[in-house]
């Protein structure tokens, strides 16, 4: 199937469960593609995507197997803008040349570390990548978003209410450099998650070897989401992506379904403060909800670790990254379907016959 017959699937069919709701293309909104096959192969790879919504801001996900000394340069190029804006070279390494490309600024739009905005709505992107060596792009998404759309109404899953995941609890400061490093600790939580769960020691990470997986020098620090992504993505059988959802429903979906899930969240609104404070971004494991629905967290910021905080104050919270996420999970399984068609619900391309 096509990267585009694939995002048409995910968009707009609506679905048959008590819990499901139609996927509207008309209105600006969230949307979400997802392929691995490319209209043109070999050394420079071009996919082009019309999602039928119109979008803003965009985060771009790979998954791939690098060769020794091997890299790929990541672009988008949307209609209309003066050139093509740079998503990051992805290299084993920051001294093979890994990390993002500042300052990408013009009157169309800019790009921030992983995340390109636009000035104004556009409704196709191709995306293209080149690659230097030995290289191997297994799959590859966008998470596209509109801010100013409004919030899907979906019906709360209680199936996740008063049920809790246990993953492995990790403190970000018991490590180097822990004031800055929330990210790749709780990417590894989710990791060694996965580890535990089907017995596979090749899929583990400690802290410091995903902090040094993930480092952007362009960014000087482990929190670009795309490299995050790319890194858990590069395991053996592991598929992992950056989504951009609609609303808490879909995350007790993913509670229901038995898989923890990392997000991305404005910390001093966590918290149950009024405003944000400067530079407050940070990332928590979801894992499970109290019986009230009140969302439960490995909070790698703490030092207990495990964290209840206010259903309210999350969804503020989480709001201000564009409700981002880290999905993390073997490609041979089937994720919970998505009511509104923001990942890859259906089957993997890649995944083999069952």
């Amino acid at each position: 199937m096509t990267a585009l017959a694939l995002a048409s699937i995910l968009i707009s069919t609506p679905m048959d469960n008590p819990l499901e709701t139609p996927r509207p293309e008309t209105l600006p909104g969230p949307s979400f593609a997802a392929w691995t096959k490319w209209d043109t192969e070999g050394e420079g790879y071009v996919r082009t995507l019309n999602p039928g919504r119109p979008w803003t801001e965009l985060v771009l996900s790979w998954n791939a197997t690098l060769e020794p000394g091997a890299r790929i340069d990541w672009y988008a190029e949307v209609p209309g803008a003066p050139q093509p804006y740079h998503l990051g070279t992805w290299a084993e390494s920051a001294d093979q040349g890994r990390g993002s490309t500042n300052g990408q600024k013009d009157d169309f739009g800019a790009v921030y570390t992983d995340t390109l905005v636009l000035n104004q709505p556009a409704t196709a992107v191709t995306i293209r990548a080149t690659v230097s060596g030995g290289a191997k792009i297994k799959f590859s998404s966008v998470a596209l978003t509109s801010p100013n759309a409004p919030q899907t109404e979906l019906e709360p899953n209680r199936r996740a209410w008063g049920r809790v995941i246990e993953a492995p609890r990790l403190a970000q400061m018991n490590y180097p450099n822990g004031n800055v490093i929330c990210s790749p600790t709780a990417l590894t939580m989710v990791m060694n998650f996965w580890a535990d769960k089907l017995g596979r020691e090749d899929l583990r990470s400690d802290v410091p070897a995903t902090c040094e997986g993930v480092y952007d020098p362009g960014w000087e620090g482990t929190g670009n989401w795309s490299f995050n992504a790319a890194f858990a993505g590069s395991k053996p059988g592991f598929r992992a992506y950056v989504a951009r959802l609609s609303a808490l429903p879909e995350l007790e979906d993913w509670i229901a379904h038995g898989w923890p899930v990392v997000t991305s969240i404005s910390y001093s609104l966590l918290k149950g403060e009024e405003r944000r404070r400067p530079n407050d971004g940070h990332l928590v494991v979801l894992v499970g909800f109290t019986p009230e629905g009140d969302p439960i967290f490995n909070d790698p910021g703490r030092n207990v670790v495990r964290m209840t905080y206010k259903r309210a104050d999350f969804e503020r919270a989480w709001a201000h990254s564009a409700r981002t996420c880290y999905l993390v999970y073997p490609r041979q399984m089937v994720p919970p379907r998505s009511r509104t068609g923001l990942w890859l619900d259906r089957f993997d391309p890649e995944a083999p016959a069952r």
